[in-house]
């Protein structure tokens, strides 16, 4: 009996633009440290670049090229989950609700 092996990528993560949008304009509002302004400054130059923001062709194609059948997506930097809850949960959804789409 031949066995198929199948490459399941388990930590792989994705970003919302809209959602990192709402989450800068909250960290607008606090009094961040200079470290905390530098990382958000980075994130918000790494979502720019739309590589972590894209769960399309161009995510489907890196997969065909290194033999990927399957990716386990989880939310990257700046999640919302680490914000106040009332804020945290709306975000959260935000974010849960585009994933499921692009997955459909």
């Amino acid at each position: 009996m031949e066995q198929i092996s199948k490459v399941i990528t388990v930590e792989e993560h994705f970003m919302s633009e809209k959602v990192n949008g709402e989450y800068q304009k909250l960290l607008e509002k606090k009094n961040l440290t200079l470290a905390q302004k530098a990382k958000a400054n980075f994130i918000q130059q790494f979502v720019a670049k739309g590589e972590i923001t894209e769960v399309g062709e161009k995510r489907l194609e890196f997969m065909e090229t290194h033999g990927i059948d399957c990716q386990i997506l989880s939310y990257g930097n700046n999640s919302p989950s680490y914000l106040d809850p009332k804020q945290a949960v709306v975000l959260c959804q935000m974010a849960n609700e585009e994933l499921a789409g692009y997955c459909k």
